[in-house]
Protein backbone atom coordinates (compact mmCIF):
# COMPACT_ATOMS: atom_id res chain seq x y z
CA UNK A 1 0.00 0.00 0.00
CA UNK A 2 2.93 2.12 0.46
CA UNK A 3 4.54 1.72 -2.50
CA UNK A 4 1.41 2.08 -4.45
CA UNK A 5 0.74 5.72 -2.49
CA UNK A 6 4.92 6.52 -3.17
CA UNK A 7 4.69 5.85 -7.01
CA UNK A 8 1.12 7.51 -7.60
CA UNK A 9 3.04 11.10 -5.92
CA UNK A 10 5.52 10.45 -8.18
CA UNK A 11 3.75 10.38 -11.47
CA UNK A 12 1.54 13.37 -10.34
CA UNK A 13 4.24 15.33 -9.85
CA UNK A 14 6.19 14.71 -13.10
CA UNK A 15 2.90 15.47 -14.87
CA UNK A 16 2.63 18.76 -12.73
CA UNK A 17 6.30 19.55 -14.05
CA UNK A 18 5.92 19.25 -17.51
CA UNK A 19 2.60 21.30 -17.97
CA UNK A 20 4.41 23.95 -17.08
CA UNK A 21 8.05 23.37 -18.80
CA UNK A 22 7.42 25.76 -21.87
CA UNK A 23 5.96 28.81 -20.14
CA UNK A 24 7.20 32.07 -20.26
CA UNK A 25 6.81 34.36 -17.61
CA UNK A 26 8.70 38.02 -18.49
CA UNK A 27 8.79 41.10 -15.91
CA UNK A 28 9.18 44.37 -18.15
CA UNK A 29 12.28 44.61 -15.47
CA UNK A 30 14.20 40.84 -16.15
CA UNK A 31 17.46 41.06 -17.88
CA UNK A 32 17.15 38.38 -20.67
CA UNK A 33 18.97 37.60 -23.69
CA UNK A 34 22.77 38.18 -24.80
CA UNK A 35 22.13 41.74 -24.28
CA UNK A 36 19.87 41.58 -21.19
CA UNK A 37 16.88 43.09 -23.38
CA UNK A 38 15.86 41.01 -25.54
CA UNK A 39 13.06 38.80 -25.16
CA UNK A 40 12.52 36.20 -28.15
CA UNK A 41 9.29 34.55 -28.12
CA UNK A 42 8.89 30.94 -28.58
CA UNK A 43 6.31 30.57 -31.21
CA UNK A 44 5.73 27.02 -31.07
CA UNK A 45 4.42 27.38 -27.38
CA UNK A 46 2.51 30.91 -28.26
CA UNK A 47 0.83 30.27 -31.67
CA UNK A 48 -2.44 32.15 -30.81
CA UNK A 49 -3.97 33.79 -28.09
CA UNK A 50 -5.68 30.69 -26.98
CA UNK A 51 -2.67 28.70 -26.76
CA UNK A 52 -0.12 31.02 -25.95
CA UNK A 53 2.13 30.01 -22.32
CA UNK A 54 3.94 33.46 -22.61
CA UNK A 55 2.91 36.40 -20.31
CA UNK A 56 4.66 39.77 -19.77
CA UNK A 57 3.82 42.02 -16.64
CA UNK A 58 5.70 44.79 -14.62
CA UNK A 59 8.56 44.86 -12.26
CA UNK A 60 5.78 44.29 -9.46
CA UNK A 61 4.42 40.80 -11.18
CA UNK A 62 0.65 40.02 -11.55
CA UNK A 63 -0.22 40.58 -7.64
CA UNK A 64 2.06 43.70 -6.80
CA UNK A 65 2.42 47.31 -8.00
CA UNK A 66 5.63 48.60 -10.41
CA UNK A 67 8.67 50.28 -8.01
CA UNK A 68 9.47 53.90 -8.54
CA UNK A 69 12.21 55.33 -10.68
CA UNK A 70 12.48 52.77 -13.59
CA UNK A 71 13.49 52.76 -16.96
CA UNK A 72 13.85 49.90 -19.43
CA UNK A 73 13.72 49.53 -22.99
CA UNK A 74 13.05 45.93 -23.92
CA UNK A 75 12.48 43.95 -27.56
CA UNK A 76 10.30 41.49 -28.19
CA UNK A 77 11.96 39.51 -31.11
CA UNK A 78 10.40 36.82 -33.08
CA UNK A 79 11.67 34.42 -35.84
CA UNK A 80 11.53 35.53 -39.83
CA UNK A 81 8.17 35.08 -41.05
CA UNK A 82 6.44 35.65 -38.17
CA UNK A 83 4.63 39.10 -37.07
CA UNK A 84 4.00 39.82 -32.65
CA UNK A 85 0.77 40.41 -30.91
CA UNK A 86 0.62 41.71 -27.49
CA UNK A 87 -2.51 42.08 -25.67
CA UNK A 88 -3.18 43.99 -22.68
CA UNK A 89 -5.50 41.80 -20.20
CA UNK A 90 -4.51 44.25 -17.43
CA UNK A 91 -3.14 47.83 -17.70
CA UNK A 92 -3.62 50.48 -15.38
CA UNK A 93 -0.74 53.01 -14.97
CA UNK A 94 -0.04 56.08 -13.11
CA UNK A 95 -1.84 58.53 -15.36
CA UNK A 96 1.25 61.60 -15.81
CA UNK A 97 3.78 59.45 -13.57
CA UNK A 98 4.03 56.09 -15.63
CA UNK A 99 4.63 55.43 -19.42
CA UNK A 100 4.75 53.17 -21.67
CA UNK A 101 5.92 53.89 -25.88
CA UNK A 102 5.56 50.98 -28.19
CA UNK A 103 7.71 51.26 -31.11
CA UNK A 104 7.25 49.29 -34.62
CA UNK A 105 10.14 48.51 -36.71
CA UNK A 106 9.28 48.50 -40.31
CA UNK A 107 11.69 48.75 -43.42
CA UNK A 108 14.68 50.31 -41.49
CA UNK A 109 12.84 52.44 -39.61
CA UNK A 110 11.14 53.46 -36.34
CA UNK A 111 7.89 54.95 -35.50
CA UNK A 112 5.36 55.10 -32.62
CA UNK A 113 2.25 52.37 -32.10
CA UNK A 114 1.57 53.90 -28.78
CA UNK A 115 2.15 56.66 -26.25
CA UNK A 116 0.23 54.90 -23.27
CA UNK A 117 -0.84 55.91 -19.63
CA UNK A 118 -3.49 55.48 -17.23
CA UNK A 119 -6.13 52.74 -18.79
CA UNK A 120 -5.41 53.70 -22.25
CA UNK A 121 -4.08 50.19 -23.58
CA UNK A 122 -6.53 47.97 -21.05
CA UNK A 123 -8.00 45.28 -23.58
CA UNK A 124 -5.87 46.91 -26.10
CA UNK A 125 -4.11 44.31 -29.02
CA UNK A 126 -1.14 45.79 -30.82
CA UNK A 127 0.60 43.81 -34.01
CA UNK A 128 3.90 44.42 -35.14
CA UNK A 129 4.45 45.04 -38.68
CA UNK A 130 7.53 42.81 -38.98
CA UNK A 131 9.47 40.45 -36.33
CA UNK A 132 10.29 42.63 -34.01
CA UNK A 133 8.34 45.35 -31.33
CA UNK A 134 10.05 47.55 -28.76
CA UNK A 135 8.38 49.04 -25.29
CA UNK A 136 10.36 51.86 -23.28
CA UNK A 137 9.19 51.73 -19.75
CA UNK A 138 9.29 54.54 -17.34
CA UNK A 139 7.85 55.35 -14.21
CA UNK A 140 8.05 58.15 -11.88
CA UNK A 141 7.54 58.79 -8.00
CA UNK A 142 3.77 57.21 -8.28
CA UNK A 143 3.29 53.99 -8.91
CA UNK A 144 -0.03 51.71 -9.53
CA UNK A 145 -1.02 48.45 -10.10
CA UNK A 146 0.88 48.38 -13.72
CA UNK A 147 0.01 45.88 -16.52
CA UNK A 148 -0.31 42.32 -17.32
CA UNK A 149 -0.39 41.38 -21.41
CA UNK A 150 -0.31 38.00 -23.30
CA UNK A 151 1.88 37.23 -26.17
CA UNK A 152 1.91 35.28 -29.10
CA UNK A 153 3.26 34.97 -33.11
CA UNK A 154 1.37 34.63 -36.18
CA UNK A 155 2.27 34.39 -39.43
CA UNK A 156 3.62 37.66 -41.29
CA UNK A 157 0.49 38.63 -43.59
CA UNK A 158 1.19 38.41 -47.63
CA UNK A 159 2.97 41.57 -49.54
CA UNK A 160 1.44 41.89 -53.30
CA UNK A 161 0.63 44.36 -55.64
CA UNK A 162 -2.43 43.71 -57.97
CA UNK A 163 -3.23 45.01 -61.55
CA UNK A 164 -6.33 44.39 -63.18
CA UNK A 165 -6.40 43.95 -67.01
CA UNK A 166 -9.67 43.79 -69.72
CA UNK A 167 -10.34 41.89 -72.60
CA UNK A 168 -10.63 45.03 -74.39
CA UNK A 169 -8.88 48.27 -74.96
CA UNK A 170 -9.18 50.67 -71.93
CA UNK A 171 -7.69 54.35 -72.10
CA UNK A 172 -7.83 54.25 -67.80
CA UNK A 173 -4.26 54.53 -66.62
CA UNK A 174 -5.04 53.21 -62.77
CA UNK A 175 -4.09 49.54 -62.32
CA UNK A 176 -6.51 49.07 -59.79
CA UNK A 177 -9.17 50.92 -60.01
CA UNK A 178 -10.68 51.13 -63.52
CA UNK A 179 -12.82 53.83 -64.73
CA UNK A 180 -14.10 53.78 -68.55
CA UNK A 181 -17.09 54.96 -70.27
CA UNK A 182 -18.28 51.95 -72.36
CA UNK A 183 -20.91 51.60 -74.53
CA UNK A 184 -24.40 49.61 -73.57
CA UNK A 185 -24.59 46.15 -73.74
CA UNK A 186 -21.02 45.61 -73.87
CA UNK A 187 -19.64 42.30 -71.86
CA UNK A 188 -15.84 43.12 -70.25
CA UNK A 189 -14.00 40.85 -68.60
CA UNK A 190 -11.72 41.92 -65.81
CA UNK A 191 -8.71 40.23 -64.51
CA UNK A 192 -6.49 40.37 -61.85
CA UNK A 193 -2.85 39.44 -61.87
CA UNK A 194 -0.88 39.43 -58.32
CA UNK A 195 2.91 40.38 -57.59
CA UNK A 196 3.99 39.04 -54.10
CA UNK A 197 7.18 40.27 -52.17
CA UNK A 198 9.65 37.42 -52.31
CA UNK A 199 9.85 35.80 -48.80
CA UNK A 200 11.43 32.36 -48.07
CA UNK A 201 9.17 31.70 -44.97
CA UNK A 202 6.20 30.52 -47.01
CA UNK A 203 4.71 29.81 -49.88
CA UNK A 204 2.73 32.96 -51.28
CA UNK A 205 -0.01 32.23 -54.10
CA UNK A 206 -3.35 33.23 -55.59
CA UNK A 207 -5.02 30.49 -53.44
CA UNK A 208 -4.79 32.22 -50.61
CA UNK A 209 -6.44 35.30 -51.73
CA UNK A 210 -10.23 36.24 -52.01
CA UNK A 211 -11.26 38.56 -54.26
CA UNK A 212 -14.44 40.94 -53.93
CA UNK A 213 -15.77 43.14 -57.35
CA UNK A 214 -17.30 46.28 -57.05
CA UNK A 215 -18.47 46.85 -60.33
CA UNK A 216 -20.46 50.54 -60.27
CA UNK A 217 -22.53 52.20 -63.32
CA UNK A 218 -23.35 55.46 -64.69
CA UNK A 219 -26.40 55.89 -61.70
CA UNK A 220 -23.68 55.07 -59.28
CA UNK A 221 -25.27 51.25 -58.05
CA UNK A 222 -22.91 49.54 -57.16
CA UNK A 223 -22.86 45.04 -58.27
CA UNK A 224 -20.53 43.29 -55.76
CA UNK A 225 -18.91 39.85 -56.49
CA UNK A 226 -18.06 38.47 -53.55
CA UNK A 227 -15.46 35.94 -53.50
CA UNK A 228 -15.38 35.57 -57.30
CA UNK A 229 -11.98 34.71 -58.02
CA UNK A 230 -9.48 36.41 -59.86
CA UNK A 231 -11.67 36.94 -63.24
CA UNK A 232 -14.91 38.31 -63.93
CA UNK A 233 -17.31 39.05 -66.65
CA UNK A 234 -19.84 41.79 -66.64
CA UNK A 235 -22.43 43.02 -68.74
CA UNK A 236 -22.93 46.95 -69.13
CA UNK A 237 -26.63 47.89 -69.29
Amino acid sequence: MRSYLLLFYITTFICFFSSNLHAQIWHISDSVGTDGDTFTLDCANASSEQETTTFLYDSGGPDGDYGRYESFTKKIQVEEGKVIHIKFTEFNLASGSTMMTIKNYSHGYFYYAYDATGTSLAGKEIISDEETLYIKWESYYNTSSGFSAKIWCSDKPQHFTTTIGTNIPMTTSNPIAISEIVCSETEITFTATNTFSETQQYEQNDESLTYNWAIINGNNDTTWFRDAGKSISHTFS
